[in-house]
């Protein structure tokens, strides 16, 4: 191979998502020589879908304990990145890249202009102003390894890059559209790593109910659904539910779903919905009855919205 195919960084990060164009940007702030390798034309693909569009960063939880109970058994090995880059960390770094953020309902974090390009166009700037050399459409092919670290990697463009750090940072498998292909899998099983088995976390219920189905449309903006298993319940949550064709959505339920998923593991799962959690149960007959008074000749899911 000639000295111009073969290339020597300091830190090579694979994936342009924003953790990897965190991480390159972090990296070159050191004064190291860093490239940073995207298989796709143009960085950040996924992101730009996240929040509709508007990029939910984070969330305002600054409590780490509280934060981390809901990552389940990933808890334990969070805590370390949170305890040295935490939330309030998160903040700090946006509003320095001159990208304020602004809290919303449930804690979420949005950048004040709502757009997620913007969160893409700040992370190219913070690359750009600690030297990252950036190679988009671009694709690594193989991880060389020698004496069980890798030493190398070989490109779609048939260069060999070898660097001191490599960062995985290439995402999972959701929304594929966007270049989340597995990869990362793939090269970190060839390295012997041991990759447990992947499936969607974020996902709506499906339920065989054909009255759930009969409600298709109709948007729940607070009610209570509690998951029920072996005449126990598991856990209940408040939130916003949407009831759609199949079962229910929302993000209530995409909140649950992980959850949920556990539990389906080890047999059948009920819900029970409560569509006026803060209303006491002597009260709730007359709030009905007001409801189908005012509404009359009306359709059920018509009147249960107001």
């Amino acid at each position: 191979m000639t000295q111009e195919n073969h290339k020597k960084f300091d830190t090579v990060v694979i994936g342009g998502g924003p953790s990897g164009m965190i991480c390159a940007g972090f990296a070159g702030s050191t004064g190291k020589k860093v490239l940073l390798v995207e298989k796709n034309y143009l960085l950040g693909e996924k992101l730009k879908l996240t929040g509709g569009g508007r990029c939910n960063i984070t969330n305002a939880e600054f409590d780490i304990e509280t934060l981390l109970d809901n990552f389940g058994d990933a808890k334990k090995f969070l805590y370390s990145p949170f305890s040295k880059f935490n939330i309030q960390d998160t903040f700090d770094f946006f509003e320095s890249l001159g990208l304020p953020l602004v809290v919303e309902a449930r804690k979420r974090a949005f950048p004040k202009t709502q757009s997620a390009q913007d969160v893409i166009n700040k992370l190219k700037s913070f690359m750009k102003a600690n030297n990252v050399t950036i190679k988009n459409n671009t694709a690594v092919i193989a991880l060389d390894k020698k004496d069980n670290q890798i030493k190398s990697v070989t490109l779609s463009t048939g260069e060999k890059i070898s660097a001191d750090n490599f960062v995985l940072a290439t995402g999972g498998l959701a929304a594929p559209q966007t270049g989340s292909t597995g990869d990362g899998f793939n090269f970190l099983k060839k390295l012997g790593h041991t990759i447990d088995k992947s499936a969607p976390d974020i996902v709506p219920l499906t339920t065989d109910a054909e009255w759930v189905h009969n409600l298709s449309g109709l948007d729940w903006s607070f009610m209570q659904i509690s998951f029920i298993q072996d005449n126990k319940v598991k856990f209940k949550k408040t939130g916003k539910i949407l009831f759609t064709h199949f079962g229910v959505s929302g993000p209530l339920i995409l909140n649950s779903a992980r959850e949920v998923k556990k539990l389906l593991s080890a047999g059948p799962v009920t819900a029970s919905i409560d569509l006026f959690p803060d209303t006491p149960e002597n009260e709730l007959d007359k709030k009905i009855i007001k409801l189908f008074e005012k509404n009359k000749n009306s359709k059920l899911k018509n009147v249960l919205p107001e």
